[in-house]
């Protein structure tokens, strides 16, 4: 992270067909992060919190629209294997890490 004061980051999935994702990290507070993750996601989606962990998305890399998984998780390797689960849980293939955030404490 490019600060080293405790940070809330966000990552948010999209939960329509499109595939459509967003991130933010790097903010001091939540309300800021939720409004520049969801500023970068096109349809509907859910805004998971990352405080003191890291978040992870995956998607199927032939088909973002098939499956997506996300997770939150104390460290970035446990946050990115769940949500690779989690895509393969719903159909993925070919399952793929494609944005992953930690705060300055995960």
């Amino acid at each position: 992270m490019d600060y080293v004061y405790d940070l809330v980051s966000k990552i948010k999935q999209g939960t329509d067909p499109t595939g459509a994702y967003g991130f933010a990290y790097d903010y001091a507070a939540a309300p800021a992060a939720s409004r520049a993750a969801l500023g970068k996601c096109t349809g509907g989606c859910k805004v998971v919190p990352v405080k003191h962990a890291c978040g992870a998305i995956a998607i199927d890399g032939h088909d973002a629209c098939v499956a997506h998984g996300y997770a939150v998780a104390a460290k970035l390797g446990a946050a990115q294997n769940m949500a690779l689960r989690q895509c393969y849980q719903y159909g993925g293939k070919d399952c793929v890490i494609r944005a992953w955030a930690c705060d300055d404490k995960g």
